[in-house]
């Protein structure tokens, strides 16, 4: 790691800490604001994991054989493909017009659904399940989401524009308007590149690279701390 990184392992407890400076060390986040307190947790509302479904949310017995696909570098060539991180300061957002919004470069926004007009199988939207029915934190897609609040980022709305053609009014957020670092493109480019490499010549090292790939969305969304968060 110290020849690849020029990081000293036993200086660091975590590889997401290894991480996170290499990302500094690369200027990653030259001109990007580390954020934590109110706006931490306010942007971490609009982080949503992947979705675990089924189609329509139904059970199926199923009794054929079924083909497990999976991806290569699922993590890096997301990474890759980003835009970059949102650089400057988050502004509080007081025009809700969302004219005025898409001409941002990022905002993480709460929004309140007026309707859905494409009904999915696998919804974009989701909710948190009734409490009667014992799903109170579990985290449902759907469709019915007409009059619900939901927090969500500039993708997520734009998305869900596009493939379910919702109408919305916006409550409140936070917007960023001075463009984004993309240096984590070529970084990761390059630690991709390395890893084939060493891959290639059966070197054993390869497996660190791939953990270190997989590990750099660590410290950029960590959950809200009572005692202390930081995050980019």
């Amino acid at each position: 790691m110290i020849e690849y990184t020029e990081l000293d392992i036993d200086n660091y407890i975590t590889i997401q800490s290894l991480c996170s400076d290499y990302k500094l060390k690369e200027g990653c986040y030259d001109g990007v604001a580390m954020v934590s307190g109110v706006i931490q947790s306010y942007i971490s509302r609009c982080i949503v994991g992947g979705r675990c479904m089924t189609k329509s949310n139904k059970m199926y017995h199923v009794n054929r054989k079924l083909a497990d696909f999976d991806a290569c570098s699922l993590y890096p060539s997301a990474m890759y493909r980003m835009l970059g991180y949102l650089k400057g300061v988050p502004k509080v957002l007081t025009n809700l017009c969302y004219e005025f919004l898409k001409n941002q470069t990022g905002y993480f926004i709460q929004i309140r659904i007026k309707k859905v007009g494409l009904k999915r199988q696998f919804p974009l939207l989701s909710k948190y399940g009734d409490e009667a029915n014992g799903h109170s934190r579990v985290r449902l897609f759907s469709n019915d989401m007409i009059g619900q609040k939901v927090y969500i980022d500039k993708t997520g709305l734009e998305d869900a524009i596009n493939f379910q053609d919702i109408e919305f009014e916006i409550i409140d957020g936070y917007y960023y308007n001075e463009g984004r670092n993309n240096t984590i493109n070529r970084v990761i480019q390059h630690l991709y590149n390395k890893r084939k490499e060493l891959k290639k010549n059966k070197n054993p090292t390869q497996i660190v690279i791939k953990e270190l790939m997989n590990s750099m969305y660590g410290k950029t969304i960590l959950k809200t701390n009572i005692n202390r968060h930081l995050c980019y």
